[in-house]
């Protein structure tokens, strides 16, 4: 296991404008950019750099999906500078399929074409190795083991936290990647040595190697949420979707889904948020699944707790303009046996597996 570093040492702090870390050569520890906010020195380097800071590097990920997504990118970065991954990141998520281990394992005969596009890392071994792993998760899911339990169980299930002073203070691997990388490779995983095992714990918030002062440094409580949402059903049992509309481009279709407010049941939830988000007013006729899963927001870790409903259609048409939070920009019926294939996120997909055996 990681030990903290001692924090005797403070960490430098310099001021400069966003994209200026050239102005302080040799600066590798803590910079105040023109927001007044203290950051990690790379995250200046530029603006993909500084989101991927702030969002994603040393965020505790919990979800199989995306936990698979960024293990791919890690095997695809090794020898490489993590820029070139992160501006060819939209592409590859477009052609590997949003990194779907389901799909991904399926993607064999699209090798030579990959191998043609110029927008994605040309590698056959890292491209294969993907594939190859992708059929390792779908073997552990089809045996009962989430990917993410799989993976966290090997960090003692809790973020590692630590305080580095300085870059030089920031390993390139450890102890706990290097038995990450072993187990891996034990169990078939290709690509996955001790250095692109750390990078990956890094990138997937297992460890966090953001340095002392850097505001994404700090941690807070877990903090619980409950929610609801569900399966709005029409005439011809096809379920209503929502698009969100990513930074990087395209769309992640969801179920409606919202915060309970107020003194609301679930049920309450999920008809107002059905009605918000799509336009159709629904009735309840049965809870579906509770599912649940943890994320990063404003230095807290958040246990979200969905409850899902299916509903049926009483009026309405499909309408995201209603939205008050404007976080559906599309909104489409889409048949039940497309529906685990359409959905982007591992617990709506799961919400659909439970609707379908329950």
């Amino acid at each position: 296991m990681i030990e903290p570093n001692p924090q005797s040492a403070e960490p430098s702090v310099v001021h400069c404008e966003e994209g200026d870390v050239e102005a302080v050569p040799g600066q590798r520890s803590i910079i105040v950019g023109a927001d007044g906010v203290a950051r990690c020195w790379w995250a200046y380097t530029s603006p993909l750099q500084r989101r991927d800071h702030d969002e994603v590097w040393g965020a505790p990920c919990y979800d199989g999906d995306e936990l698979f997504a960024r293990l791919c990118l890690e095997c695809l970065q090794a020898g490489l500078s993590w820029s070139s991954i992160l501006r060819k990141q939209r592409r590859l998520r477009e052609v590997f399929h949003y990194f779907r281990p389901y799909a991904v394992a399926r993607m064999e005969p699209e090798i030579l074409s990959l191998l043609q596009d110029a927008g994605i890392i040309r590698n056959r071994r890292k491209i294969e190795a993907i594939v190859a792993n992708a059929q390792l998760v779908v073997d552990l899911q089809e045996a009962g083991v989430p990917f993410a339990d799989y993976l966290w169980q090997m960090v003692g299930g809790k973020p590692l936290l630590r305080r580095p002073a300085s870059s030089k203070d920031v390993p390139d691997t450890d102890l706990t990647a290097t038995l990450m990388s072993t187990r891996l490779r034990k169990d078939g995983f290709r690509f996955v040595g001790p250095t692109v095992a750390y990078a990956f714990m890094q990138a997937s918030g297992m460890v966090n190697d953001h340095l002392a002062g850097c505001f994404r440094a700090v941690r807070n409580p877990e903090k619980c949420e409950h929610c609801a949402g569900g399966m709005v059903f029409d005439e011809f049992g096809r379920v209503a979707l929502i698009g969100r509309e990513l930074p990087e481009g395209g769309y992640e279709w969801c179920l409606p889904k919202g915060h309970m407010e107020n003194d609301e049941t679930p049920q309450d939830t999920a008809v107002r948020e059905v009605y918000e988000e799509t336009g159709i007013l629904g009735e309840v006729t049965r809870e579906v699944a509770v599912v649940d899963h943890r994320f990063e927001w404003e230095g807290h870790i958040v246990h979200k707790f969905i409850t899902h409903f299916a509903l049926r259609r009483i009026s309405g048409e499909l309408n995201a303009s209603n939205d008050p939070d404007h976080e559906a920009q599309l909104v489409r019926w889409v048949p039940l046996r497309d529906l685990e294939a359409t959905l982007t996120h591992r617990t709506d997909q799961e919400v659909i597996r439970r609707y379908m055996t329950g």
